[in-house]
């Protein structure tokens, strides 16, 4: 591989240009399904890449952020990737992987080479500081030196958007996805959702749910303990979140104690038993200083053909049902349709707006 000081004149010229052209590409976008679409086009349309592909590393520990600390190989050995723009296809280990391309701990380094049906195969790792949060794998030809130069340019151009968006796309204090990306991404997950419907040994439907947790009588923990404390119920709240739902679910922190869950790829059962699961945990959990507390959740199918507003409204009903038949309990919107009549629900929406004034 040549370098930059092997170039001539119009060399360097043509390289700094493309470099240019690609930096300014890649900075228009605030979006990370997008830009992470758009980086892969950029290294797709260089003659010799056959293939570009991201891939999240999500672990047990921490699920949706996949923030997963690596020294010379991962603690975790349940640690898996997942595509990025592909967000419904199954994770597969990463340990399978590491088996060929060991991790460097270098940030944004070529991992390794491998020649793979005649084609080089390049590995690269994205780093936030001390934690592998990304994989970028090329199937290309031999690179020349100046597009060597392009890609890692880019790379790092790419690496410090994610960080940009990271920070807008996520809550501060828990990491969850925040509500101004679930607001901006629900449609495209709904749509998404309903392509990827699967039919399980032709007989269980598998589909998509939405579902908002709700702590119970949170306003009393603050009130009564303080935010500090608050703060320490949800950062526990958000660590059972993360230990009970999968790595193709999507979890986000919807406002205050409210959190939102899209179960993919399960039956209206499997999704019943992840929530009562969940439900089951928190409740078996003793959260500082406060001791026990509870959660309730209302849940509707998703519907490509259902605005996502319809569908929060929807489920919101069935979360203040369980909020005023009890707590501590789970409620399908689908459950309300089957047992309530049109007078039921009318007041289940004024019981709705009612409580939103009262507190939970």
């Amino acid at each position: 591989m040549g370098t930059l000081a092997a170039f001539t004149r119009k060399d360097k010229t043509d390289l700094q240009n493309k470099l240019f052209e690609s930096a300014l590409e890649l900075t228009r976008h605030r979006d990370y399904v997008a830009l992470t679409r758009n980086f892969i086009q950029l290294l797709e349309n260089f003659p010799s890449i056959h293939t570009a592909q991201v891939f999240e590393v999500h672990g047990r520990n921490n699920v949706e952020t996949g923030m997963i600390i690596v020294d010379d190989k991962p603690r975790d050995k349940k640690l898996v990737l997942k595509e990025v723009t592909h967000i419904l296809n199954k994770p597969f280990p990463l340990d399978e992987f590491l088996e060929q391309y060991p991790i460097s701990s270098d940030q944004s380094r070529e991992l390794s080479l491998r020649i793979e049906e005649g084609l080089i195969q390049s590995t690269f790792s994205i780093y936030n500081e001390s934690t592998l949060e990304r994989i970028l794998v090329l199937r290309s030809q031999p690179l020349e030196g100046r597009d060597w130069e392009t890609i890692l340019f880019m790379l790092r151009i790419y690496s410090n958007m994610l960080s940009v968006i990271d920070e807008k796309d996520r809550d501060r204090l828990t990491g969850l996805l925040n509500r101004y990306t679930f607001d901006n991404q629900v449609s495209h997950i709904v749509e998404y959702s309903q392509k990827q419907t699967l039919i399980d040994r032709g007989e269980c439907k598998k589909t998509s749910w939405l579902a908002i947790l709700d702590i119970d009588h949170f306003k009393q923990v603050n009130d009564r303990f303080g935010h500090l404390t608050g703060d320490e119920v949800l950062l526990q709240f958000v660590r059972i979140m993360e230990q009970s739902f999968r790595y193709t679910d999507i979890l986000f922190r919807y406002g205050g104690e409210e959190f939102v869950v899209i179960l993919n790829g399960c039956s209206r059962e499997g999704a019943e038993a992840a929530l009562e699961r969940f439900r089951q945990s928190v409740e078996s959990s003793l959260f500082p200083n406060v001791g026990q507390i509870t959660v309730s959740i209302g849940y509707i199918q998703l519907y490509a053909n259902n605005p996502p507003a319809i569908l929060i409204g929807e489920a919101d009903k069935a979360l203040y049902h369980a909020k005023n038949t009890g707590r501590n309990r789970i409620v399908s919107y689908l459950e309300l349709l089957e047992n309530t009549d049109q007078q039921g629900l009318a007041t289940i929406t004024e019981q709705t707006a009612l409580s939103s004034y009262q507190g939970h």
